[in-house]
């Protein structure tokens, strides 16, 4: 969910304003391609953890991620924008003090590049400089 926030932010650049945002359709595209990545990623979260983190609306998460996969001609690129400029920042930022908080007490434990900690409910990526290959499915 991290590395898509930050590729969305990396995209938007420079974009000011909610029409300069619609009218550059590759944009569009890649912002909808990550939004949909960090639904997928909630979705994934354990629901012990999303219980237990009711500070973040993981649904609607989820739910958007539905619609630009299901209903994509139905959706509002104002909407889209709002999403980036307003809620993004947020959970950047939650995310942040989770992830600090995970790696300060669960040190990573897979040569693969990833580590799972059950207690937050996701698989955090170490950082290096290449892609790391992808985590087996008892890696997960």
């Amino acid at each position: 969910m991290r590395d898509a926030i930050l590729n969305i932010e990396e995209f938007v650049v420079g974009v000011d304003s909610c029409n300069a945002f619609v009218s550059d359709k590759l944009l569009c595209h890649a912002v909808i391609y990550n939004l949909q990545c960090i639904g997928e990623g909630a979705y994934k979260l354990s629901r012990d953890y999303v219980k237990s983190h009711p500070e973040i609306d993981w649904e609607s998460i989820e739910g958007l991620r539905h619609v630009l996969v299901h209903d994509y001609y139905a959706v509002d690129m104002q909407m889209v924008w709002m999403v980036v400029e307003k809620d993004l920042p947020i959970l950047k930022e939650y995310l942040r003090n989770q992830i600090s908080d995970i790696s300060k007490a669960s040190p990573p434990t897979s040569a693969s590049g990833f580590y799972l900690n059950k207690s937050a409910g996701f698989i955090e990526r170490k950082s290096s400089a290449c892609m790391p290959p992808r985590p087996t499915t008892s890696e997960r």
